[in-house]
């Protein structure tokens, strides 16, 4: 994973419903430009030894069903934080497909059932941190069944769910969030 020293922000006004990024990555440095170069962004970075992906955040109404589709495209893609994402099941499965996507965080994702999650205990996921407050006992199920999961963030979750999140016997790393867990004991 690359590190960056600093997380850096340029003003835009989007005018249109679409916004079209040139991204350009090497060894020490990003550069992102907008509208057709009109705002740009540089940063130096510092990427660990053997890095080789990269992590990409993209929140609320900029994360629906069709981004995800794009987002599942972007063929070294590893981390994805669409926090606050709009996307249906519908873009949760479209996302599954990515063959390179190991950390999803999605904290609160007010349309993400069952059949999202289902969707995404097909993929290589390492790392999830996912809003299931909309997301039935038999989806959380397939917990377990999560091929590649080692970092386990359950939000939302309900207390007779943590029975599956206890069956993730691959999971090394289980984390809490205040406030979004209401176990009673």
């Amino acid at each position: 994973m690359l590190q960056f020293p600093a997380r850096t922000a340029a003003p835009l006004t989007i005018l249109k419903e679409s916004l079209e990024l040139r991204i350009l990555v090497d060894w020490s440095w990003v550069e992102v430009f907008a509208m057709g170069g009109r705002v740009a962004i540089t940063n130096l970075v510092f990427p660990k030894s053997g890095a080789q992906g990269i992590e990409f955040g993209q929140e609320g109404k900029l994360s629906d069903d069709e981004a995800m589709i794009h987002i599942a495209a972007m063929p070294r893609l590893r981390r994805l934080r669409a926090q606050e994402s709009v996307a249906t099941d519908k873009g949760f499965a479209a996302l599954s497909r990515s063959k390179s996507l190991e950390f999803i965080w999605g904290r609160e994702c007010p349309n993400f059932t069952g059949r999202g999650l289902v969707s995404l205990s097909k993929m290589p996921a390492r790392g999830l941190g996912i809003g299931c407050r909309k997301v039935d006992d038999k989806a959380l199920s397939t917990l377990p069944r999560f091929p590649a999961l080692r970092e386990l963030t359950p939000i939302a979750v309900k207390d007779e769910g943590f029975r599956h999140v206890g069956r993730c016997t691959r999971t090394a790393e289980l984390y809490e969030l205040p406030g979004h867990h209401r176990c009673s004991n």
